[in-house]
């Protein structure tokens, strides 16, 4: 883990237990830095779907709104599946990169 890993862990550890104080968490519990691991898929924070009411992005990872700002990656997934959603991922960016492409026509 570089120091900047260690600086990100520390940041993200202090605002979950900062929503764990404020939600009055019983069992708010952050693993130990000594276990601390990136090989987990962060998804869901940007999820795609057809209007800026229930998504983030449309189906072409665009944000809604926004005409030159586009989200690719596991941040446009609702949830996570059973199995590892690389191929996926690269999927939505190769439809992303297309849809600029033809923009750009």
């Amino acid at each position: 883990m570089s120091e900047f890993d260690a600086n990100t862990y520390d940041l993200a550890a202090g605002i979950c237990r900062r929503i764990s104080d404020a939600t009055r968490a019983k069992d708010a519990t952050m693993p130990a830095f000594e276990r601390w691991s990136s090989g987990s898929h962060h998804l869901g924070v940007c999820r795609m779907g057809t209007s800026e009411a229930d998504s983030v992005v449309d189906g072409h990872c665009r944000v809604h709104g926004i005409p030159n700002l586009y989200v690719v990656g596991g941040a446009i997934f609702a949830s996570s599946s059973a199995v590892n959603p690389t191929l996926t991922m690269v999927a939505l960016g190769v439809r992303a990169a297309d849809h600029i492409a033809a923009s750009l026509l």
